[in-house]
């Protein structure tokens, strides 16, 4: 998925799978390098809780660094005790729209509830959106990427709406233009949401997991 790829690993991790999701990772980092190779982040969910690892180095060299050791042996031991369901994504791509030097921007973006990936550009059918990004300064240390705003916007829906996480996402996303591969958390509603409209939506479901996809054509 353009430099995005996950797991959901369901329900009572067992301490002798722990090796095969490092093993997997390591493997997706090496698939998805020729999609981008600025930088590493991945996010592991379990407990109702999200946790994050990123950095802008190589990710063949972050995933050899003893602080990205630490964290995954750390989370996938304390999983293997948790009934819950333990869930993991990450990228090895830089922002595209948006400042790397402005550490919200780097990816994956954690927020209150949703924490998410986003490859791609997107443009916002939203005049005051469209006014703020013309007074901004593209050069500037602060400047806040597409993917941020398109995440907290999310969350802002989600929060003043009684309808799920995957509904707002539907109805948001087809109010904008863009091209986008998405994977987003929420901790609320327990889920993860995977999305393209890049036509590189690749995926293995089961009936226990709490993955949905959402496949635009629009672009």
């Amino acid at each position: 998925m353009c430099g995005i790829f996950g797991f959901s690993v369901g329900k009572g991790l067992s301490s002798n799978k722990t090796n095969h999701i490092k093993n997997d990772v390591k493997n997706f980092v090496n698939l998805s390098i020729p999609r981008g190779s600025d930088t590493f982040g991945i996010n592991i969910n379990y407990d109702n809780k999200s946790y994050v690892y990123k950095t802008n180095i190589n990710p063949k060299n972050a995933i050899k660094q003893e602080l990205y050791k630490k964290f995954i042996d750390k989370h996938l031991h304390l999983a293997t005790n948790n009934k819950n369901f333990l869930n993991y994504f990450g990228q090895t791509r830089l922002v595209t729209n948006g400042t790397k030097f402005l550490y919200k921007n780097n990816q994956p973006i954690t927020l209150k509830r949703i924490t998410g990936l986003h490859n791609g550009i997107i443009f916002f059918n939203d005049e005051q959106k469209l006014e703020e990004n013309q007074k901004t300064n593209y050069e500037s240390y602060n400047m806040k990427s597409d993917s941020l705003s398109f995440f907290e916007e999310l969350e802002n829906r989600v929060e003043e709406s009684k309808d799920s996480s995957v509904e707002c996402f539907i109805k948001f996303i087809n109010e904008i233009e863009g091209n986008f591969s998405i994977a987003f958390s929420d901790l609320h509603d327990q889920i993860i949401l995977i999305s393209s409209n890049c036509g590189s939506l690749y995926y293995l479901y089961d009936n226990e997991s709490k993955v949905f996809i959402y496949a635009s054509e629009k672009n």
